[in-house]
């Protein structure tokens, strides 16, 4: 008995010791979810740093957890798939704390069970389907903006859009706190964990990594483009070529964005004797748009040949290309529609703001209008279009000293809409000109952008933030109305004894409940403190205390 004993203790020791926890983030050693995936084993557990991945991302005959690191990660399925898990009939798997949006398909179940737990599923044509045998256990989640919610399955103690029936659940508006600005977090009364913006803008903080001297001269980097982890850079720098100098597309990588970039190569396979300018690196970072200095201004496509490990010139982008074609260009993350200044004919001045658009990124592209609702008689140019196409970074000399360019943003609600709400994106200023936008990241919290003098080179300025709690008009119904049996310690005091719907749920950025259940608590801050004891005082012979 006592041999069986100390077997079963060690198993289960074993167990526990071969079970990992693999985090990843754009600062992690594993970047992307699926290649934590990949790497697993059953049993793992996979944390995610609170930002957007966009990915599209398969479990296949694994049993593994997957969860926003203390509070919600987001996943953009890019109009595909988000979360497929295929052919796993462990019902071990547990999916939660995450947001999923923008997906053809939010998580789709194939002959697999998993637990999807404390989900916001938003703005997605289908949420949850199940098929082939599939039940998942679908609790706890908010479903909203989706053309249908769910398909073959069935949620409990869940917000609904379109009325689906099971136990606990609910229809009312979840009142998030920003939905179109992606802040997922729940309206309440009595407080919701937020950021603000503090100071504006970090101090401007040069690449100088990329730099070097040639012949004495400093050879910097310029026109920097990022993939969204921001652990790839593409930029062009002077090569010699024969008797004379040329520009060429350069690449450099780094493990975490806290680390300088290194490994530079010049990308010679797509270098053909003409200067390239304006490298553009797709969001799966397989291909590459550049322009190519010849008797036309050609926009140029090269994709990446995994086997080789090279760059291949694949194609020149019709539709636009004429005597002053695209100068500084940008693309959504769909690569359907781009946006580039120009002299072309019926520009208001010498560079003005283009937009196209085509239908799958095998097309030219057509649809050629001016963004008249932002261009002006002075020169407006360098444009940088957001990965979901709602958000425009750019310059323009209007509103600003005429020597010099500052960077605005403009935004629309949809990308059916106009461009509007101007606005001049405030940093410390620089004695440098101009300022050039290069690139701005997935959450808009990093710029990266050029300086033409004084020194030369790429640059990056950080938002800077503070952590708040908000106190708000209303409350949202999904606080306090998950599965009753669900653990709530972690979220914020008071949290009613249970725990929240959708991917905040569970965790320390939880949005505190209307039940407080310490009747020390006066203030309902959560802490019994001398502040309770003030408002106690203060308040001792009315009968409500």
């Amino acid at each position: 008995m006592k041999k069986l004993l100390s077997l079963v203790i060690f198993f289960s020791f074993a167990i526990q010791c071969y079970a990992d926890t693999i985090h990843v983030g754009p600062s992690r050693a594993t970047k992307t979810i699926q290649a934590a995936i990949d790497a697993a084993s059953d049993g793992d557990t996979i944390l995610l740093d609170p930002v957007q991945f966009f990915e599209n991302i398969h479990i296949i005959n694994k049993s593994l957890t997957i969860a926003g690191n203390d509070q919600a990660a987001m996943i953009d399925g890019q109009n595909k798939i988000a979360i497929a898990l295929l052919d796993a009939q462990s019902t071990n798997s547990v999916i939660k704390n995450i947001i999923v949006t923008n997906s053809l398909c939010g998580i789709w179940c194939k002959n697999s069970s998993p637990i999807l737990q404390n989900l916001t599923i938003y703005h997605n044509y289908a949420g949850i389907r199940a098929s082939n045998g599939a039940n998942p256990k679908i609790t706890s989640c908010i479903f909203a903006n989706n053309n249908f919610d769910m398909e073959n399955c069935q949620a409990i103690y869940s917000r609904t859009e379109q009325g689906y029936p099971g136990q606990g659940n609910i229809h009312e508006n979840p009142l998030f706190v920003d939905a179109e600005s992606l802040n997922f977090r729940l309206q309440s009364t009595v407080g919701h964990f937020d950021r603000i913006e503090n100071t504006g803008w970090s101090e401007p903080i040069m690449l100088r990594e990329l730099n070097e001297m040639v012949q004495g001269q400093s050879n910097y980097a310029r026109e920097g483009r990022l993939t969204a982890d921001e652990l790839k850079i593409y930029y062009i720098k002077w090569i010699q070529y024969e008797d004379t100098y040329k520009l060429c597309v350069f690449e450099a990588r780094r493990n975490s964005i806290n680390e300088p970039f290194s490994t530079q190569r010049p990308l010679m396979e797509i270098f053909e004797g003409d200067s390239i300018h304006f490298p553009w690196i797709s969001a799966d970072g397989n291909r590459l748009y550049y322009k190519k200095d010849t008797m036309r201004s050609e926009l140029q496509m090269a994709t990446f040949n995994q086997i080789t490990q090279q760059w291949e010139h694949t194609r020149s982008i019709g539709g636009f290309n004429y005597e002053d074609g695209p100068v500084m260009f940008s693309l959504t993350y769909d690569e359907k529609e781009i946006i580039w200044n120009s002299t072309q004919p019926g520009s208001k001045l010498s560079h003005n703001l283009w937009t196209a658009s085509r239908d799958s990124i095998d097309d030219n592209f057509s649809n050629i209008r001016p963004l008249d609702e932002l261009n002006t008689d002075h020169c407006d140019s360098f444009p940088f279009i957001s990965q979901d196409g709602l958000s425009i970074y750019f310059t323009t000399t209007k509103w600003s000293n005429p020597h010099r360019f500052n960077i605005f943003k403009a935004t629309r609600p949809t990308r059916n809409h106009l461009f509007s709400n101007v606005n001049q994106i405030i940093y410390p200023t620089c004695n440098s000109i101009p300022d050039i936008p290069l690139y701005v990241n997935p959450s808009q919290d990093r710029i990266y952008f050029d300086l033409a003098f004084n020194p030369d080179g790429i640059y990056y300025t950080e938002k800077l933030f503070k952590q708040i709690w908000i106190k708000d008009q209303k409350s949202s119904p999904c606080i306090a109305t998950g599965e009753p049996e669900l653990d709530y310690s972690n979220e914020p005091k008071p949290n009613g004894h249970r725990i929240n719907m959708g991917a905040y749920g569970g965790t320390s950025q939880a949005s505190k409940s209307l039940t407080n259940t310490n009747k020390c608590d006066f203030n309902e801050d959560g802490v019994v403190d001398l502040q309770d004891f003030i408002v106690f005082a203060n308040n001792w012979l009315w009968s409500a205390y």
